[in-house]
């Protein structure tokens, strides 16, 4: 089973996401990789998740579900950055922004971030900045622009915050930088084109593709001493849950009542501090 995390990058109803064997997920969170349902043998494409309105996808959920047996492909967008942190771990990366993080050429995650719809469709509302700073060398290579031009205005477009860097605000942005025949350009190509330009779509496509045709690499075996620490197996106990007299009910919260009444819990959280205060590491 391929396990694919999207949203703005790749609307659900895109055709390469009705290939059999795809399980199409929404933008990726703190705590979906902890999912049963994704097991050895199986492949993750990450492509979207949120950090914004919700906690991020940790590293370290990330490194455990590949020391389950599974494989992770990262791209277009918090995969690509995800990929590029994790690649030395086996995490493999897909696609030109994948590689630009490696390069160096950029290092920030606002160069991905877009605002997402709130209506549970996570479309994108706004520009990346690795799709303007992809269109300003378009245009740079169809004449519109020149290098120096280009480079200033994506230093124009870079200082408006991700959340409302909306096409209206590129527009505005272009005509105050004296740039309006780029931005009629622009209009001209998005009207013939509506995904002209969008590199982390290009990307996205390329990571499916990847997992539908099977991954050369070999799967990685990484050690529990990599990604399992205290904090993980908190995450991990409030993201498991049980169904227990008719309550649902997370593995932390069964810890903290088995605490509670157990007559001996006392004794032994003294032992466990006594412990931590010989052997700190």
């Amino acid at each position: 089973m391929i396990h694919v995390y999207v949203g703005p990058t790749l609307s659900a109803s895109d055709p390469v996401l009705a290939a059999p064997g795809l399980r199409v997920l929404p933008p990726a969170r703190h705590g979906d990789l902890l999912d049963t349902s994704i097991g050895c043998g199986d492949t993750v494409v990450l492509v979207d998740g949120v950090y914004h309105q919700a906690p991020a996808l940790r590293h370290k959920e990330i490194l455990a579900v590949m020391g389950r047996g599974v494989k992770v492909i990262g791209a277009a967008s918090i995969g690509a950055l995800r990929a590029a942190e994790l690649a030395p771990y086996g995490m493999l990366g897909v696609g030109s922004i994948y590689t630009a993080y490696v390069r160096g050429d950029i290092d920030g995650d606002d160069e991905v971030a877009v605002g997402q719809a709130p209506d549970g469709e996570f479309g994108a509302m706004t520009w990346p900045l690795v799709n303007l700073r992809h269109v300003l060398q378009l245009a740079v290579g169809d004449g519109v622009l020149d290098g120096e031009r280009a480079a200033g205005l994506l230093q124009a477009l870079r200082a408006v915050y991700y959340p409302q860097r909306t096409w209206a605000a590129v527009r505005a942005v272009c005509c105050r930088q004296g740039e309006r025949a780029f931005a009629d350009w622009l209009t001209g190509q998005r009207e013939r084109d509506r995904h002209f330009g969008d590199l982390k779509r290009d990307d996205a496509i390329a990571a499916v593709r990847t997992a539908l045709d099977g991954i050369s690499a070999e799967r990685v075996v990484i050690e529990p001493s990599v990604w399992e620490t205290a904090y993980f197996r908190r995450w991990s106990s409030t993201t498991a849950h049980s169904r227990v007299d008719g309550m649902v009910l997370s593995t932390e919260d069964r810890l903290v009542y088995q605490q509670v009444f157990d007559p001996t819990f006392r004794e032994r959280w003294a032992a466990y501090l006594d412990h931590l205060s010989l052997h700190p590491a």
